[in-house]
């Protein structure tokens, strides 16, 4: 199994001297705040240049809406998951749109997250769907994630489903069973604290033994 980084380093166009000479050059505008030739390579045939061209606009604090919403459309995966990232910031921006269009799950992941840290509950249900549906574990994962930032009395249930997920959902679970007051979570914290994967069995005695006052948080 390939991990996540060598899935998109497979996806990288190769360069040649001009394109490495455009690549120095995006680079150098963001440190020079040079935005004209920062946004003159946004249009390049490369989709690294025009990764490193929206990152010389982000080191500028050029970078705009505009700019972000044109990113999620890239062709280029690594310019998509620019995107995703850099519209952590930009709520303006219409990411449920994009996770619905994303077929890449590198970049869906990545929209998955951001949408967890703006923190808007509004898009809990096509996230809900993903963490109970896809078959990537990692977009689980992030969905997961991204639910226990809303702490959404209906995601209660979804979370206790998840208990039977791969360890690395489950120990998603256990953070967020914590941020329920109730008797199911609660219980739900108690079976994950006798887990076979031992560090979400950590997690869960832990957050259980801070829920008990045993331990200071």
């Amino acid at each position: 199994m390939t991990s996540k980084k060598e899935d998109l380093l497979s996806h990288l166009e190769p360069m040649n001297q001009s394109e490495l000479s455009d690549m120095v050059k995006a680079v150098v505008a963001g440190y020079q705040c040079d935005e004209k030739i920062a946004r003159g390579l946004i249009d390049s045939s490369n989709g690294r240049i025009r990764a490193a061209a929206y990152s010389a606009l982000v080191r500028m604090d050029r970078i705009s809406k505009i700019d972000i919403i044109r990113a999620l459309a890239d062709p280029a995966i690594e310019v998509r998951l620019f995107g995703a990232n850099e519209a952590i910031r930009h709520p303006g921006v219409n990411l449920v749109e994009c996770l619905e269009a994303e077929k890449d799950l590198i970049v869906l992941e990545a929209i998955v997250f951001a949408l967890g840290e703006r923190g808007d509950p509004s898009c809990a249900e096509i996230i809900s769907k993903i963490a109970i549906e896809h078959p990537d574990p990692l977009c689980r994962e992030a969905a997961i994630a991204a639910l226990a930032n809303f702490s959404l009395e209906e995601s209660l249930s979804l979370f206790l489903q998840a208990m039977s997920d791969k360890a690395p959902i489950r120990r998603r679970v256990a953070i967020a069973l914590a941020g329920y007051d109730s008797e199911r979570a609660t219980q739900g914290l108690r079976t994950l604290s006798k887990d076979r994967d031992w560090q979400t069995a950590t997690i869960a005695r832990e957050l259980l033994a801070i829920e008990d006052g045993t331990i200071a948080e």
